[in-house]
């Protein structure tokens, strides 16, 4: 048992097959530099046009320099449309999308970013995509439901 009271949740084979899961992951990206991070430096330095297109650049071509983490995108474009940057959110939220396109969360990020920048007819089609992904998200659905009645 790993947790009292817990024993049918994980098993320490559970545990080792995650750990063995991570340490993949791990080596996967060992020696790679974030993409995402590498985006928001490009940003900064370049601004957000020749940031996004060199990012483009770099997954068409597959460049092996970079690793591709969706979460760490969504970490982004958290971190832009936080600091007002809203224009800048949906511009990474459409890249997360074309790097990432079997990701309801992309997709329901990118419906979200749409609605800051008030593009409502967008929103919608990302959410209805979303929903298409992951049938069984709700929030989608609610928000699907709102958009609907504008």
């Amino acid at each position: 048992m790993i947790i009292p009271g817990h024993d049918n949740l994980l098993s320490s084979g559970d545990l080792l097959n995650l750990r063995n899961l991570l340490q993949e992951r791990s080596n996967e990206f060992s020696g790679r530099n974030s993409a995402a991070a590498f985006l928001e430096k490009m940003i900064e330095e370049k601004g957000l046009k020749s940031a996004v297109i060199s990012s483009r650049e770099s997954f068409v071509r597959a460049d092996r320099e970079y690793y591709w983490s969706e979460e760490e995108f969504n970490i982004l474009r958290q971190r832009l449309q936080g600091s007002g940057k809203m224009f800048a959110g949906l511009e990474v939220c459409k890249l997360a999308v074309d790097v990432f396109p079997n990701s309801a969360l992309t997709y329901d990020n990118l419906g979200g970013a749409y609605i800051r920048n008030g593009e409502l007819k967008l929103a919608i089609e990302s959410y209805e995509r979303s929903l298409k992904l992951s049938p069984f998200n709700r929030n989608a659905e609610e928000i699907l439901k709102i958009l609907h009645q504008q």
